[in-house]
């Protein structure tokens, strides 16, 4: 009986591409255009580093890979820090502005 529980229990957690850990949660953050040709969303843990998010983001919109800054609620984010550091949570939209 044990055993099938145990069984049910970790084809569950499978399911689940993200690990996470004591402190950590699962947020959905936002990147958006100044044009609003984008409003895309992309979950992640609060816990990782922003540029490894706007990696995510780069994959789905290889054309957007420029000189960009990030910014969210008027404030540039700094891409090596986690986005607990960047005061960003879940819903936060994420305003990308070229510098060209």
């Amino acid at each position: 009986m044990k055993n099938k529980e145990i069984n049910e229990l970790k084809m569950k957690l499978s399911r689940y591409t993200f690990e996470s850990f004591e402190k950590e949660k699962i947020i959905s953050v936002i990147f958006s255009c100044m044009d609003e040709s984008i409003f895309y969303p992309i979950i992640c843990k609060n816990t990782d580093i922003f540029s490894e998010i706007a990696k995510k983001f780069y994959e789905i919109y290889p054309d957007y890979m420029k000189d960009n800054i990030f910014m969210i609620n008027g404030n540039k984010i700094d891409e090596n820090k986690t986005l607990i550091q960047n005061n960003i949570d879940y819903g936060s939209i994420i305003e990308i502005k070229n510098i060209y």
